[in-house]
C-alpha cells in the first residue's frame, strides 16, 4: 500500500481581506490580516507592524469584520468561512491567545449559494449582523445582553458572546451586488444595490423589523444609477449617506440630496476610511492605482455634502484589502502581487496635492496623461507567491537540489518568483583568495567572547587575517610557522593557541602572543592529520603510521604523554567531549576518547586516553573511507559523525561510559548529502549547537526532539567553513569556495527562500531548456 505525504512549504501569502481596530487593548492599533486560510494579528508600534499571532482557521475565510458590542473594552473579530461556519473571537491578554467568544454552522436547507461570494455586514451601533449567503435571503443575528445557552445559529456555542438567534428575512432582489448598513439614528436601516432583469441597477433601501423579524421599506430609493456600480460605502453621521462608486463615477446619496464626481474608466476593488468622521477616504483599482477621494461641505453647514473631489496618490500593488493605521499608514494588502506598508505624506498633503517626487500617472478625473506627485513612501513589503499560474522545477546548478520557477501575480504586478528551500546566507563581506587549502577561527584568549583571528593555509604557506573594528586585515602572528602548510590551529585551555603542520606542532601564549614550545616528529616523519581540544593534542605520523599523543600547558609547553602504532594511515581523527578551548568542563560526562579513521580500512577505531588503547572498532558499512570525524553534542544528546569521501554522513549516538567501561556507538544512519567528501565543523547559532557539512552541496545538521534534522545551505560549494562571531558580526560563518573567501550570517530557522523577477505584466506558462539554460515564459 502506498502513502502520499503533504507538508505545506510555505504559508499562504496572498492577502484577502484585512481590518484595522482596537483588538489586544483599547488603545493598541490592531491589524488583522487574512491569507485564506490564516490569520496574522499586527501591533502597529513606532510605524511599524509588530506580529502578535499567527492562527491557523480550519476553513477558508469569506468574510471578515471587526465589531465592539456595547459593554465590550475592546473589538471582537466576527469571521465566516467558504463552508458557512462562523465565530466570533477576542484576544485573551493574559494568555496572548485568541478565544472563541461564539460559534456555529449557518447553513440552510434549501437556498441556491450566492454566486459573487459572501457578504456580512455589521450595524455600526452593533446591534444587527447582516449576512448575505443565498440568493433571495438574508440572514439576520441580532446582537444584545449575552445568552446563557444555544445563541445564534445551528449547533452555535454563544455564551457571553451576546448573539441571540438568527433569522432569514426575503430579499426581493436576486443580483444583489452589494450592501450595507447605513449610519442613522432609527432603527437598522439596510441599503441594497441590485440589478433588475433589465440589467439595470439600482439602490433601495430597507428598515429591518428585528422583532417582526421582516423588512419595511425604507427612507429613500434610486433607480438607474450608474449601470457598473459595484460597491456600497455607508458615510458616518453628520454626512450619512452612502457612496455608491461605479465604474466612471462616485455618488454621494442620501435620500434627498445626491452629488457626483466622475473619474476615467476603472474598478475600484477596496476602500478604507481616514477620518472617523468620512470625511476623507482612500480608494484603490484595479490597476494599483491609489486616490484620496474628499467630501466638501459648506461653511455654514458642514453636514451638507456639496461636491466630492478626487485626487491620486500613485500607483502601488492591485490592492484586495486597505487599511488607513495612523499618522498617515496605510496598509495595502494585495492577492495579486506583494502587500506594502506606506506612509503617506501627510493626508493634508494628499489633499492638497503637495509632495516630494513626481511620477506619471493616469488622473482619475479624466483626461490625458499627467504628471502629478507621488504622495507615498514604502516602509515595508510583504511578499506574495500567489496567484500561481504554472510553474517549473529545475537544477541549474546540477546540484540535486531543485528550484521552483514559478509564474507569479497578475496583471502589472506579474512576476517570476524563484524559490529554493534551505539555510539563507547574509553575505557581510568577501575577499578573492584562491586556493584555500585549510581555514580556522581564533580567539585573542581561551575564555573570550569572539574570535580576532582567521587563519588561512594554502599550499606551501599560511596567512593570518586580523579583525580591526569591522574591516579585516593581514597580520603576522608571532610564533607560528608562516611558510608552512597548516593542518590544524585551535585555542587551548589556559590561554594558548596551537598550530599543527606537517613538520611542527607550535604552541603561542595569548599574552604577546609569543611562542612557548615547538615539537617535531621524528626525522624522515611527516603529520598527516591532527587534532586538538582543551589540553590535549593528538597527531598522526605516517612511515610508519603511529599516533602521539601531547599535553599542553603555558608552564611545560607541549610533552609526549603516550604513542600508539596504527596498522593504517590515520585519514582523520575527532576528540570526543570538547571543550572548544574554553576553560570549561567537558560538554558531556565520561572518559576522553579518541576516534580514528582508516585508509584502505572500513571501520573505525575507538582508543582511550591517555593510554591510546583501542576499546573499540565500529565497521562503517559503506564503500568508501572515512574523510571527517567530529564528535557533537545536539539537542541534548553525543553524536559521532563521519564524513564519508562519497558525500554520505554517517551519525552514531555516542555513549561516553565512566572510566573502566568501553565506550559504544549505536543507532547508525547514513544520509547521502553530497556526491564530493565531506568536511564536517561545530559552530554555535544563537545559543544552539549546529554542524556544518562543506561540500558539493553544504548542509547544516541539527537536532529535534532527540532527531537528526538536515537543511541545505542557499550557498555554493564550499571547501571550508570556520564559525567567526564577532561584535560586529555575532554568530557569522566564515567559507571557501574556488573564488576565495567570505563571512556572512545564517538564518535562524530551515524556510523557502525566493528571489523575484519582475515582469510587469501577467505570466501564463513557463518552461525551461536545459541544454540553453533559458527560460520561456508567455
Amino acid at each position: 500500500m502506498s502513502y502520499h505525504y503533504v507538508v505545506t512549504a510555505h504559508k499562504p501569502t496572498n492577502v484577502t481581506h484585512a481590518v484595522v481596530g482596537n483588538f489586544t487593548a483599547p488603545n493598541d492599533v490592531n491589524l488583522i490580516v487574512c491569507k485564506s486560510t490564516r490569520l496574522e494579528l499586527h501591533t502597529l508600534i513606532d510605524e511599524r507592524l509588530q506580529q502578535v499571532l499567527d492562527v491557523p482557521i480550519f476553513g477558508r475565510v469569506a468574510t471578515l469584520q471587526l465589531w465592539k458590542p456595547a459593554g465590550e473594552k475592546c473589538e471582537l473579530l466576527f469571521l465566516t468561512t467558504e463552508r458557512y461556519q462562523f465565530c466570533v473571537l477576542a484576544f485573551d491578554p493574559s494568555t496572548h491567545e485568541l478565544v472563541t467568544r461564539a460559534n456555529g454552522d449557518l447553513h440552510d436547507r434549501v437556498g441556491r449559494p450566492v454566486e459573487f461570494g459572501q457578504i456580512a455586514i455589521i450595524d455600526a451601533s452593533c446591534r444587527l449582523i447582516g449576512l448575505r449567503l443565498y440568493d433571495g435571503l438574508l440572514k439576520l443575528i441580532p446582537v444584545g445582553p449575552a445568552a446563557s445557552g444555544s445563541a445564534s445559529a445551528t449547533g452555535s456555542r454563544g455564551g457571553g458572546s451576546g448573539l441571540r438567534e438568527a433569522f432569514n428575512v426575503r430579499l426581493e432582489e436576486l443580483a444583489v451586488i452589494d450592501l450595507c448598513f447605513l449610519h442613522c439614528a432609527g432603527p437598522p436601516t439596510l441599503a441594497v444595490l441590485y440589478q433588475d432583469a433589465k440589467e439595470a441597477r439600482n439602490v433601495k433601501t430597507y428598515e429591518v423589523l428585528v422583532r417582526d423579524r421582516q423588512l419595511a421599506e425604507g427612507p429613500w430609493s434610486e433607480q438607474h444609477v450608474e449601470g457598473g456600480a459595484s460597491i456600497l460605502i455607508p458615510v458616518p453621521l453628520p454626512f450619512g449617506g452612502v457612496l455608491i462608486v461605479g465604474e466612471q463615477s462616485i455618488t454621494h446619496h442620501t435620500g434627498s440630496n445626491y452629488v457626483s464626481v466622475q473619474m476615467r474608466p476603472t474598478l475600484v476593488r477596496a476602500y478604507a476610511k481616514v477620518d472617523e468622521d468620512g470625511r476623507r477616504w482612500l480608494l484603490g483599482d484595479d490597476r494599483g492605482q491609489l486616490s484620496v477621494l474628499l467630501l466638501h461641505t459648506t461653511p455654514g453647514s458642514p453636514a451638507n455634502v456639496t461636491g466630492l473631489q478626487l485626487q491620486p496618490l500613485g500607483i502601488s500593488s492591485a490592492p484586495s484589502a486597505l487599511c488607513y493605521l495612523d499618522a498617515g499608514l496605510l496598509f495595502v494588502g494585495s492577492s495579486y502581487g506583494d502587500s506594502h506598508l506606506l506612509r503617506l505624506k501627510g493626508p493634508d498633503s494628499a489633499a492638497n496635492g503637495a509632495g516630494s517626487s513626481s511620477m506619471e500617472l493616469t488622473d482619475l478625473s479624466g483626461g490625458e496623461r499627467a504628471v502629478v506627485e507621488e504622495l507615498f513612501e514604502v516602509v515595508e513589503t510583504f511578499p506574495n507567491l500567489g496567484p500561481i499560474q504554472d510553474f517549473c522545477v529545475v537544477d541549474p546548478e546540477k546540484s540535486g537540489q531543485g528550484q521552483v520557477v514559478c509564474c507569479s501575480g497578475a496583471y502589472k504586478d506579474g512576476s517570476l518568483r524563484v524559490m529554493r528551500n534551505g539555510i539563507g546566507i547574509d553575505e557581510h563581506a568577501s575577499v578573492e583568495l584562491a586556493g584555500i587549502k585549510g581555514l580556522w577561527a581564533l580567539r585573542p584568549s581561551s575564555d573570550a567572547v569572539h574570535d580576532s583571528l582567521l587563519i588561512l593555509s594554502f599550499l606551501d604557506e599560511t596567512r593570518v587575517l586580523s579583525l580591526s573594528g569591522d574591516e579585516l586585515e593581514e597580520a603576522a602572528l608571532p610564533g607560528f610557522e608562516a611558510s608552512s602548510k597548516t593542518l590544524l590551529c585551535a585555542n587551548l585551555t589556559g590561554d594558548l593557541l596551537v598550530q599543527v603542520c606537517t613538520h611542527c606542532v607550535c604552541l603561542v601564549l595569548c599574552d604577546g602572543p609569543r611562542s612557548r614550545d615547538i615539537w617535531r616528529p621524528p626525522v624522515g616523519r611527516a603529520i598527516s592529520v591532527a587534532a586538538a581540544d582543551g589540553t590535549d593534542v593528538v597527531v598522526a605520523l605516517s612511515s610508519p603510521p603511529e599516533l602521539v599523543l601531547l599535553r599542553a600547558s603555558s608552564t611545560d609547553g607541549l610533552q609526549q604523554i603516550a604513542c600508539a602504532p596504527l596498522e593504517n594511515e590515520a585519514s582523520c581523527i575527532a576528540l570526543s567531549n570538547p571543550t572548544y578551548g574554553r576553560s570549561t568542563t567537558a560538554t558531556s560526562g565520561g572518559a576522553r576518547v579518541l576516534a580514528v579513521g582508516l585508509w584502505s580500512r572500513m571501520d573505525l577505531l575507538l582508543l582511550a586516553l591517555p593510554s591510546l588503547a583501542t576499546v573499540a572498532a565500529e565497521p562503517l558499512r559503506a564503500e568508501v573511507m572515512a574523510r571527517s570525524l567530529l564528535f557533537a553534542t545536539l539537542g541534548g544528546s553525543s553524536y559521532l559523525l563521519c564524513g564519508l569521501g562519497d558525500g554520505h554522513v554517517l551519525s552514531w549516538l555516542f555513549d561516553g561510559k565512566p572510566t573502566g567501561t568501553a565506550p559504544s556507538l549505536r543507532e547508525r544512519k547514513s544520509v547521502p548529502l553530497g556526491a564530493q567528501p565531506m568536511q564536517l565543523t561545530s559552530f554555535c547559532c544563537n545559543g544552539e549547537r549546529h554542524v556544518f557539512c562543506a561540500s558539493d552541496r553544504p548542509t547544516v545538521i541539527s537536532a529535534s526532539a532527540y532527531k537528526l534534522l538536515y537543511a541545505n545551505v542557499n550557498v555554493g560549494e564550499t571547501g571550508h567553513m570556520a564559525p567567526f562571531s564577532s561584535a560586529a558580526f555575532p554568530d557569522a560563518l566564515a567559507f571557501t569556495s574556488e573564488a576565495g573567501l567570505s563571512i556572512g550570517g545564517m538564518d535562524n530557522i530551515q524556510k523557502l527562500h525566493v528571489r523575484t523577477v519582475d515582469l510587469n505584466e501577467h505570466p501564463r506558462r513557463i518552461t525551461h531548456d536545459e541544454a540553453s539554460r533559458c527560460f520561456a515564459v508567455c
